[in-house]
């Protein structure tokens, strides 16, 4: 393919529906492609890929794409080239780093300048079904179509423009018309059906949440993770965003950590957590390669990271082996650990009295590392819209004729905006419940953890070398050894207590794990042990020790003092949002979570599968307490 391949994807089209297509903002190129037929996968992505350029060209082109590919797999990064040449070069380079763990199911990829690919791989109708965000624009490529196109009406906005690639197959004329698409020329229909679509009432994502129509003023109580990414996420679409932190400085709580491990769970049966926090990691690092200039080793790192755990506990799913080939973009990136990474980490022999087996219990993580909490926050409130303000010490919130308020204890304004957002860890409990007495009751605890860490350059001269794994390792307790700098080692699991103040007993416990962790690394640092600093925090969970986000239930809030405001808000600002629940999974989690909810606001297409985001609805802590299937 030439230089002018995006120019030819674009010309391809009638002139009408190219026109349409460069000018909305979210489009789905599907691909009803058979299972195999990897070659037919790398062309379509080419072919979509290959419209960005051609289409950022123009004057009224889209601040942000969203581009959705539905393919049965991942395409060699190779095959694309191939099939997409110069034209699509740069956006290839960017893709590279992230072409890996492409397993089936739905993955957001960044494509710089705030537009980003979607992923959907599976069979095409599982895939269909799983997209959530009603796009401007669809283009159908291969065959097989009439059999799907009733998965695509929730897919569709009113008047959605649809390319049909090949117009002839048998039925689809009639299969168009019997899903509310209206034929026109040259393959090139609209979506207007002669009925209201009904989405099911058990699926609450078959529906668009109230929805945003253009970027807003928000402010945000908070100053951890959860405040800051969906600072970031919220900005880099154009909203103006306050952060009140109570603090002078953010990065308070829990996020205060001086480094954590940015790894995926993972369970033998692939449960939710784990396909979530696959997904948060992905996100995390993604968004910290974008925004920490200082690049990979000063703030964080994907270093690789040791998961070692008992044995028999948390094997690999039955189901990876077939991607576990090293050029293969669905990898998932953990393996069982090698003789030579474990050796690295000081665990080629096992301790006196441990089972034989249990090394070979260890995985490696391969896309997973460590990062500097403060720095990923500072980094992200540093960018443009958003304005931090420390020393607000928000008492409550309540609604206003033109929008929400923030009040100190004193009653004094503090900051008003269109939506509220409440990201305050465990603080969120006390601050909704003065502000909505019945909010009381969201079912909130408190999750106390202590680590301990010390500069690497204090270690004790004389140790053993080597004695210090050049990675980190996780399981019982974690290790951090030099995070630029600076050696971390925890944490503790204390549910219940809201106390901050560091112990000896928690210090203790954190020698213990590391002692049963990595022995001879506590042999290293023991003459440092009792010098090192100490770190205490509370984190907040929630009953099903997943985060939610979002809009509270009515129920938590509503009284009709509510209602009273003159001018009726936009119905996503009609509820205060809530952030929380992270648990010790903020690394992992909060970008991701805060992509989701920026996604729900503006009627994009959510970055994972639908049946993963209601889980993170903030609205399912009215009816159900219960725990998911993994443990934290």
């Amino acid at each position: 393919m030439s230089e002018s391949a995006s120019e030819v994807s674009l010309s391809a089209l009638p002139a009408h529906a190219a026109r349409f297509f460069v000018q909305a903002p979210h489009w789905h190129l599907l691909a009803a492609l058979p299972a195999g037929d990897a070659a037919g996968g790398a062309r379509a992505l080419a072919r979509l890929l290959a419209l960005l350029p051609a289409a950022r060209r123009l004057p009224e082109c889209p601040s942000r794409l969203t581009l959705t590919a539905v393919l049965p797999a991942a395409p060699a990064l190779a095959q694309v080239r191939e099939a997409g040449g110069a034209a699509i070069a740069p956006l290839l380079h960017r893709l590279a780093p992230q072409w890996h763990g492409l397993l089936p199911g739905l993955h957001a990829l960044d494509l710089g300048g705030g537009d980003r690919l979607l992923l959907a791989l599976g069979a095409a109708a599982d895939a269909l079904a799983e997209l959530h965000g009603a796009a401007h624009g669809l283009a159908l490529l291969g065959h097989g179509w009439p059999a799907l196109l009733p998965k695509l009406p929730p897919l569709c906005q009113p008047q959605a423009g649809l390319w049909l690639e090949n117009a002839a197959q048998p039925g689809l004329q009639q299969a168009l018309r019997a899903c509310g698409m209206q034929e026109a020329a040259d393959g090139f229909c609209h979506y207007a059906p002669q009925w209201r679509p009904r989405p099911r009432v058990a699926d609450r994502m078959a529906a668009p949440m109230p929805h945003a129509a253009a970027p807003a003023r928000c402010f945000i109580v908070g100053a951890g993770l959860a405040a800051a990414s969906l600072a970031g996420s919220l900005a880099a679409r154009g909203w103006q965003v306050a952060v009140l932190g109570a603090d002078a400085q953010p990065a308070d709580g829990a996020s205060g950590l001086p480094a954590g491990v940015a790894a995926a769970h993972v369970s033998p049966d692939d449960c939710l957590l784990s396909r979530l926090t696959r997904a948060g990691v992905r996100a995390t690092l993604a968004r910290a390669a974008c925004l920490l200039p200082d690049g990979e080793g000063a703030s964080w790192a994907v270093s690789g990271v040791l998961e070692r755990h008992a044995a028999q506990d948390r094997r690999l799913p039955e189901s990876w082996a077939a991607f576990l080939g090293p050029d293969d973009p669905a990898n998932p990136g953990a393996a069982p650990a090698s003789a030579a990474q474990l050796a690295q980490a000081g665990l080629a022999g096992a301790p006196a009295g441990a089972p034989a087996q249990e090394l070979s219990e260890a995985l490696w993580h391969t896309h997973a590392g460590w990062i500097r909490p403060p720095a990923l926050i500072a980094a992200q409130l540093a960018a443009p819209g958003i304005e931090w303000r420390g020393g607000q010490r928000v008492a409550r919130i309540r609604r206003a004729p033109h929008g929400w308020q923030a009040l100190n204890e004193q009653g004094e304004l503090l900051a008003e905006a269109d939506l509220a957002v409440i990201a305050a860890g465990f603080d969120t409990r006390a601050l909704l419940a003065a502000s909505f007495p019945q909010a009381a009751a969201v079912p909130l605890t408190a999750l106390r953890g202590q680590a301990a860490w010390g500069h690497a350059a204090d270690l004790a001269a004389g140790a053993a070398e080597g004695a210090l794994p050049p990675f980190p390792v996780n399981g019982h307790g974690n290790f951090i050894p030099n995070a630029a700098g600076i050696w971390v080692t925890g944490s503790t699991f204390e549910r219940g207590s809201a106390s901050a103040t560091p112990t000896d007993e928690g210090h203790a416990a954190n020698w213990q794990r590391l002692a049963e962790l990595l022995p001879a690394a506590a042999a290293r640092l023991q003459a440092q042990w009792p010098q090192a600093r100490r770190f205490a925090a509370v984190r907040c969970a929630a009953p099903d020790r997943l985060p939610f986000i979002g809009p509270l239930a009515p129920a938590f809030w509503q009284t009709a003092e509510a209602f009273e405001a003159p001018e009726a808000p936009a119905p996503a600002f009609e509820a205060p949002w809530v952030y929380a629940g992270l648990g010790a999974r903020g690394i992992a989690l909060s970008v991701l979570g805060a992509e989701v909810a920026a996604c729900w606001l503006h009627g994009e297409p959510l970055p994972i599968e639908k049946s993963l985001a209601r889980h993170l609805l903030a609205e399912r802590l009215k009816a159900s307490r219960r725990q998911t299937d993994c443990a934290a």
